[in-house]
């Protein structure tokens, strides 16, 4: 099982993920994602490079030009200069073919590098088990495949080229100079130490800083984007300005490290000026020194003036991309702590049992959540389930009843003990044919954007062994969910485009519209999960009788709050602080006079209360939660009795 652990920083409920992989070189690791798209950066590369080498040829030129000016001869003087202007035409041509070679291959090899580590991002987010979506803030997460995928190629597809032009253009410069006049060359790269050394300061300085105002723009991106998809719920609570102000704070609460970040990126600027000009005086005394001795000609000091005024230049041009470099490096590590990191849980992969009967055992469970590792919500639970039979998991908020649909599930392994599916232990099957055979319907739906048709059919992969239901099918499956009387009442019926999460309809339309899944799934196992907690009482009723029908037939574990489902239920199970305190039929359990008869009759002595929600008795009372196996009423109790009105966990 997946450990997290506290971090020791200002947010007490962050935790670290123990799984988190240690990117140390980004570079290496994108380079073996993006594969063959490598081809499309080293051509852009190259011909950034090539451009890099422009100047310094123009600059031989030019000593050629002063070598013919000032020379003895000047027979044919004319066409020597011609000669050498035709040259810098066609060198300025090829120039500008390079740059666009080089520009357009790698805002092309970006794109598509883009498209790939996003790929690669979704692909690896997906597969994770849902522990670490419980530590992580999905604004947050959204923002590392935006925000950070938009530096990485805004940098790299620009300012990577621009750092391979001035780099060359920097260590040609170098390297020609010192063929020209190693004397001069030498005195005047004295500045070089000096250079290099702010250029690795400010580099490291910026990638500190840079790490640490990421993590701040991105946690300010989770705020917006939890206000947004909650929206009606801050417009009805009147919290515009109090979350504005929590956006604002958390923007601002970086403003020192911006601070710092300023002086970083203006520093470079400040010693490029000084390098520039340093090199200009110290070049033109130390040339004229070397030229009053006779030691190097006019052309070639003027060269070797114009090739290291280059070099520094394209130095100073370095450190300015440095920052932006860095922080495109920053977000790739961001990415690549998603790409990289390694399940707890297993994906994929598995035994797949021929059929399922339907027969679920537990054996000694227990199980604490990652983000409470010192809280055991299952302690020790064992309990055998025969194929359909309907199970009731009744027991106050926290108890472990959704904890134990969550382990059918596989969105969490136990911390000990096995669960086991027909002989065969939870862990050791494949997951996808798990999850083909096990349907859940929760208190809260969940629709997509687009139609209702594709919402039915969510769950169908499209393949030759899963094959796209047939319209008859589809409706019918609406019409086991009492939803096709609604559906065929919209305008564009099936074809009715839904916004996101399904905002247009009413909570008892999601409701049924999510059974029709199930129905489409067919599933042998069905989780039913408060499937009506959130319902008023005409939506409930609709909704029952769709699960009635559903129910037949399966193995059913239900959570739910509704007296009236109670007395038909095969087996109910009451949950006292994560241990089974008692388990029979409803008969059984009122004769054994325990937590579950005590309560029931509490409940009977408030019938006569006009609310369905009966309020809170006791601290440590017990709620009934039971499946939907009937629509029959216990004998002294009204049908639309609630024993409570919280939802587990």
């Amino acid at each position: 099982m997946v450990k997290f652990r506290k971090q020791k920083k200002e947010n007490p409920a962050e935790f670290k993920d123990d799984r988190e992989p240690n990117i140390r070189f980004p570079i290496l690791l994108m380079i073996k994602i993006v594969g063959w798209e490598m081809i499309w950066i080293i051509i852009g590369m190259v011909g950034y490079a090539c451009f890099g080498a422009m100047p310094h040829i123009f600059n031989i030129l030019m000593g050629e030009l002063i070598n013919i000016v000032v020379g003895a001869d000047v027979t044919g003087i004319e066409n020597k200069i011609n000669n050498l202007a035709m040259w810098m035409a066609i060198i300025a041509a090829i120039a500008a073919i390079l740059t666009w070679i080089g520009g357009s291959m790698m805002a092309y090899s970006f794109e598509r590098i883009g498209i790939r580590l996003k790929n690669a991002y979704i692909e690896s987010l997906m597969k994770q088990e849902i522990g670490y979506f419980d530590m992580k803030r999905t604004g947050e997460l959204m923002s590392w495949m935006t925000e950070s995928m938009e530096q990485i190629q805004d940098s790299f597809s620009n300012k990577l080229g621009r750092a391979t032009q001035f780099f060359v253009q920097v260590i040609l410069g170098i390297i020609l100079a010192l063929v020209f006049s190693w004397k001069m060359a030498l005195v005047m790269i004295s500045f070089a130490p000096v250079i290099i050394l702010i250029m690795f300061s400010s580099g490291l300085a910026s990638q500190l800083i840079t790490k640490r105002t990421l993590k701040i723009s991105n946690q300010a991106s989770a705020i917006a984007n939890e206000v947004i998809g909650a929206v009606r719920t801050v417009r009805s609570m009147d919290s515009e300005n109090k979350e504005i102000n929590r956006y604002k704070e958390k923007l601002w609460s970086g403003n020192l490290l911006y601070v710092l970040r300023a002086i970083i990126l203006g520093a470079p600027i400040g010693a490029q000026e000084i390098s520039i000009w340093g090199v200009l005086a110290l070049g033109m005394w130390w040339g004229g020194q070397l030229l009053v001795k006779s030691e190097i000609a006019f052309a070639n000091m003027f060269r070797v003036f114009t090739l290291l005024l280059m070099s520094v230049l394209g130095s100073s041009q370095i450190m300015a991309v440095i920052p932006d470099l860095t922080r495109a490096i920053q977000s790739s590590k961001n990415l690549l702590k998603v790409i990289r990191r390694i399940p707890a849980t297993r994906f994929d992969g598995g035994i797949t049992p021929d059929r399922i009967i339907g027969e679920i055992e537990f054996k000694d469970v227990s199980f604490s959540y990652p983000t409470r590792p010192n809280i055991q919500v299952l302690k020790n639970f064992s309990l055998t389930i025969k194929p359909g039979q309907a199970i009731a998991l009744v027991g106050s908020s926290g108890s472990g009843k959704s904890t134990i649909i969550s382990l059918l599930e596989r969105f969490y392994e136990p911390l000990s003990g096995k669960v086991i599916l027909d002989g065969n232990e939870l862990s050791e099957i494949d997951p996808h044919w798990l999850r083909t055979h096990v349907g859940l319907v929760g208190q809260e739906p969940v629709l997509f954007s687009g139609t209702i048709k594709e919402n039915i059919c969510y769950s169908i992969r499209k393949t030759s062994n899963d094959p796209f239901p047939s319209e008859e099918e589809i409706i019918n499956a609406a019409k086991a969910a009492n939803a096709h009387d609604f559906i065929s009442a919209l305008p564009d019926g099936y074809n009715t485009v839904l916004g996101e999460r399904g905002v247009s309809l009413s909570g008892g339309q999601k409701q049924r519209i999510a059974i029709a899944r199930s129905v489409i799934q067919n599933p042998e196992i069905l989780l039913l999960d408060e499937a009506t907690s959130a319902l008023d009482t005409n939506s409930e009723a609709v909704v029952q009788d769709a699960l009635n029908k559903l129910m037949k037939g399966r193995t059913t574990i239900v959570i739910a709050h509704r007296l009236s489902t109670i007395v038909n239920s095969d087996l109910i199970c009451v949950f006292h602080k994560g241990e089974l305190k008692e388990q029979g039929t409803h008969d059984q359990l009122m004769n054994s006079g325990g937590l579950y008869a005590e309560l029931a009759r509490k409940q009977m002595m408030k019938k006569q209360d006009s609310s369905e929600e009966l309020t809170k008795v006791a601290e440590d009372e017990i709620a009934l939660e039971t499946p939907y196996k009937s629509q029959a009423t216990f004998e002294t109790v009204e049908s639309k009795e609630s024993l409570t009105s919280n939802s587990d966990e």
